[in-house]
């Protein structure tokens, strides 16, 4: 896919997700006063992204702490209409939400981003998950990014070690066992990794397990920073 679904059809007349007029949208298939209604994330933790009461850089939890992930950007909080429009795309492969979606994660990340970036890197899935689904959401969801902060997208920087079972239900603590030594960078690729600022894109953050895995193995072959950003996260889970 050369061009982001939204540039492909942009100019096009679409009809709303939200409140089924037809029309010409800036966004395909969204007006825009229901794009703007969908509710945005305000206050967060500058590493982790959880939601804080006030302005604030960084969170009590990531002041005492090791992280791996230097800036995180949430654009929304998982709630309606996202709840039902991320497992659409993600499980259904309802490819008309994916317009809006890539929107709130530009928007995000032209806003918040405060390093340059050399690599864009969508969260990558198995090769099996990737076989039953069709695609990687999070690839779709990171074509814009490109033109607007004029870095490429690497599909083959970071790649999964094996599939891990199913996280619904998971814990933090039982999500970062089972995300454990699933990622790794494949060596022909290695030396394009060395003092790169990188931009992981996801989809949903949950615990933050997986994309703290992620960038441990980032970090750890080289890295200089890694920045993850995400169209929404859910409430935040108990640790245990």
């Amino acid at each position: 896919m050369s061009k982001s679904i939204a540039s492909q059809l942009a100019g096009l007349p679409s009809q709303c997700l939200r409140c089924q007029r037809m029309g010409s949208y800036r966004v395909v298939n969204i007006c825009e006063p229901c794009l703007q209604q969908i509710p945005r994330t305000e206050n967060s933790c500058r590493r982790c992204g959880t939601p804080t009461q006030r302005p604030q850089k960084i969170c009590g939890k990531c002041i005492n702490k090791a992280v791996w992930i230097d800036q995180t950007l949430i654009a929304c909080p998982y709630s309606t209409p996202l709840n039902s429009w991320i497992p659409a795309l993600k499980d259904n492969r309802r490819l008309e939400f994916a317009p809006v979606l890539q929107q709130l994660l530009l928007e995000q990340a032209l806003g918040e981003l405060d390093t340059k970036i050399d690599w864009i890197l969508p969260m990558p899935i198995h090769w099996s998950r990737r076989l039953t689904r069709g695609f990687n959401q999070s690839e779709i969801l990171a074509k814009p990014l490109e033109q607007a902060l004029g870095s490429q997208i690497n599909k083959r920087l970071l790649a999964r070690n094996r599939r891990v079972r199913s996280q619904r239900n998971l814990n933090r603590r039982q999500r970062l066992r089972n995300q454990r030594g699933s990622f790794y960078i494949p060596t022909k690729e290695a030396e394009k990794l060395r003092d790169r600022n990188i931009l992981l894109v996801e989809d949903i953050l949950t615990t933050g397990a997986t994309a703290e895995q992620a960038a441990k193995t980032l970090k750890l072959g080289q890295a200089k920073t890694v920045t993850l950003v995400a169209v929404a996260r859910t409430p935040q889970p108990n640790s245990f």
